[in-house]
């Protein structure tokens, strides 16, 4: 048996199914692009499997907290590689991505 075996397709949604999806089940509200603009582009990309994604990235900012910390240079680096932009924002993700998925933070010292 092989390890795929008991893997179910989710069906596929249409455009105005997935922005009911991102409305009611990942709490978008659409401030920062409108519902129209938002199926446009869906309908022109495809990108669904980078909503949840978009989602997290995009929460309140006001719920988040301005620290200093000290990183070695080869994980700014890594950080770094897709691009300077953006590299604190892909920090939050990873350290969002390892709490999500039970990483054993006491175990890490």
């Amino acid at each position: 048996m092989s390890k795929h075996e008991h893997y179910e397709k989710s069906p596929k949604l249409t455009v105005p199914q997935i922005i009911e999806y991102c409305k009611k089940d990942l709490g978008l509200t659409f401030n920062l692009m409108d519902e129209e603009t938002a199926a446009e582009f869906l309908r022109t990309h495809n990108y669904f499997f980078r909503l949840k994604q978009y989602a997290e990235v995009c929460q309140d900012q006001t719920r988040k907290q301005a620290i200093s910390v000290r990183i070695d240079m080869d994980t700014i680096d890594w950080l770094k590689e897709p691009g300077e932009k953006d590299y604190l924002q892909r920090l939050n993700a990873v350290l969002r991505w390892a709490r999500m998925r039970g990483c054993p933070i006491a175990n890490l010292t």
